[in-house]
């Protein structure tokens, strides 16, 4: 006797859990995407939960937004990629904390009814494991260009490659590094969406008087954390080349550091003392509000040593029409059109930074008309709804092939 066909929900019923697994409690850019996307989906078909790592708990800043926007999270013990682990001892303790995690995990996402997993960053391999345990779909979205370790971008291209039913990259430029590990690979590619951002009706010279800030001169800005491979310092250095040729501007970093890691922004105040900028230069500790604050700026600059996945603080300094200076490389060559929404510079080069900022310092026209072509260019390609829409089929797309699966394997 032919086993009986088991029972396919119909549907247009109860929404779907959706798990998200996510690698920290911040609020920087992979935080912002994952926030952004799960307080937009459809409720009527998917409902989302929030799993964050326990070692991040103390931060608390995204899990603070989710609870603001109604969306179930939670803390658990699973392990997350950290140099901790990156010693024979700690290798022996991932596993470990990998197995008993599974345990629990495994037991709350039969109790939500989960039906699909979303790993957000290559930082959690766990949530690939849990979804395999529990046999349900999964989606790996990749948000890194990780370069270190050496032997660690293609264990974890390869895993996620083979563990997954989607894996969603960022950008063309994280499609082509993880394709260089495994070339036959169908990787998705959905560009970050900004949600529409409520800037302040406050003038620029009054958000920078709040911010403690000169009225004048011109203002040139970077939001995001301080690190080594964001380039702050190579900003410093063409500040300095900028002083020289006589160019007048103040310059703003906003950011925390990673994890309590001062060293790099020791380095930025060690190179802003050398060059004595201290009157033109300032730093800025994180604040929630940053991307609002945008607008007291006439020229954003992302200065970054490395290729950004994406650049989603871009995009947002898009949406405050300011014209655009950033790296030639990864995401931002996608985000910026040269000499259209901005200039594109060799990384690493503070003067051919400053050649780009001087350029944009002298021309209020310039400014104006890249400010107005980045805005239009963000509606058109870079938009939340387009981002959301694209998740939400594809969620259903992998949920469906679930379904077919299984009724195949009862034929």
């Amino acid at each position: 006797m032919s086993p009986s066909i088991p029972e396919i929900d119909p549907p247009a019923t109860a929404p779907r859990t959706l798990f998200f697994l996510h690698s920290g409690d911040d609020l920087y850019g992979s935080d912002i995407v994952l926030l952004d996307l799960v307080r937009s989906l459809d409720r009527t078909r998917f409902s989302p939960w929030v799993l964050l790592p326990a070692d991040s708990a103390h931060v608390g800043k995204l899990s603070a937004e989710l609870a603001r926007y109604g969306v179930p999270c939670r803390h658990f013990a699973f392990p997350v990629l950290r140099r901790r682990y990156f010693t024979p001892v700690g290798s022996l303790r991932f596993l470990w904390e990998t197995a008993k995690s599974l345990r629990q995990m495994r037991a709350f996402a039969r109790e939500q009814n989960a039906a699909l997993i979303h790993t957000n960053t290559l930082a959690v391999p766990f949530g690939a494991l849990l979804a395999r345990s529990l046999r349900l779909p999964h989606v790996w979205h990749i948000h890194e260009i990780l370069v270190k370790p050496s032997f660690l971008p293609k264990l974890l291209h390869r895993f996620a490659v083979r563990s997954s039913d989607a894996v969603v990259c960022i950008s063309e430029a994280v499609r082509a590094h993880v394709a260089k590990d495994v070339p036959a690979a169908s990787l998705v590619v959905i560009p970050n969406g900004i949600r529409p951002i409520a800037f302040s009706d406050d003038s620029p010279a009054s958000l920078r008087t709040g911010l403690d800030l000169p009225v004048e001169p011109l203002l040139v800005g970077t939001l995001g954390r301080i690190s080594s491979w964001k380039g702050q310092t190579v900003l410093a250095e063409a500040a300095a080349l900028l002083r020289q040729s006589g160019r007048s501007a103040h310059f703003l970093v906003m950011g925390g550091v990673f994890d309590g890691d001062m060293r790099p922004l020791h380095a930025l105040e060690d190179v802003i003392r050398e060059h004595h900028l201290e009157s033109t230069f300032s730093i800025r500790g994180f604040r929630p509000d940053a991307r609002n604050l945008l607008r007291a700026l006439d020229i954003f600059v992302l200065p970054s040593v490395l290729p950004e996945p994406f650049g989603l603080v871009v995009t947002e300094a898009m949406a405050a029409g300011l014209p655009i200076v950033a790296t030639d490389q990864g995401g931002p060559r996608e985000i910026v059109v040269h000499q259209e929404t901005g200039l594109l510079v060799p990384p690493n080069d503070p003067r051919a930074l400053a050649d780009a900022l001087a350029n944009l310092l002298e021309n209020a026209d310039t400014r104006k008309q890249y400010g107005e072509a980045g805005r239009l260019r963000l509606a058109e390609h870079f938009s939340l709804q387009l981002f959301v829409d694209r998740f939400s089929n594809l969620y259903s797309t992998c949920l469906a092939r679930k379904k077919n699966r299984l009724f195949n394997s009862y034929r």
